[in-house]
């Protein structure tokens, strides 16, 4: 069996609606944010100016995960 390639997308309004709808295992959710604040958050910091990156992680075209990524020139 071949898995399709793991990617990562921009998310967009098209996309943003499924990368919501994610849910970790209820083990896991003490070690992550629900992705639907982690967006906010990342747009309230883009808003400000700071250097933020969502993406959604796709297994061919199914969303699989939500990564962002933010750095700190300090």
């Amino acid at each position: 069996m071949q898995m399709e390639p793991i990617h990562l997308e921009k998310i967009t309004h098209d996309n943003v609606g499924e990368i919501v709808r994610l849910r970790v295992a209820e083990e896991q959710k003490n070690f992550v944010a629900n992705n639907d604040w982690s967006l906010i958050h990342a747009y309230l910091s883009l808003a400000e100016g700071k250097p933020v990156f969502p993406f959604g992680i796709y297994c061919g075209e199914t969303p699989v995960g939500f990564i962002m990524i933010d750095y700190d020139n300090a």
